[in-house]
């Protein structure tokens, strides 16, 4: 997962959603700016949890890199 910083994180949760047929909602909060992602989409069937690690992943690596507060930064750790 990408490293943050200390106090960049404003807020974090994890709910369950009714869309895509059931899922895991993301939803963070850094420096302002706000990362949502259905994690887990329920009408998907054939994905390991690790391609939805994967996924989660590569989606926050492109969040921060996109962010007014991270622009271009590659904070990518595998």
């Amino acid at each position: 997962m990408p490293s943050s910083k200390e106090g960049e994180i404003d807020a974090f949760e994890i709910s369950h959603s009714d869309e895509l047929e059931g899922s895991v909602r993301l939803s963070l909060t850094a420096k302002g700016e706000t990362f949502v992602d259905h994690v887990v989409q329920g009408h998907v069937e054939d994905m390991s949890p690790e391609d939805w690690c994967e996924r989660l992943r590569s989606n926050l690596v492109d969040f921060v890199a996109e962010s007014r507060f991270g622009w271009g930064q590659n904070r990518e750790v595998r």
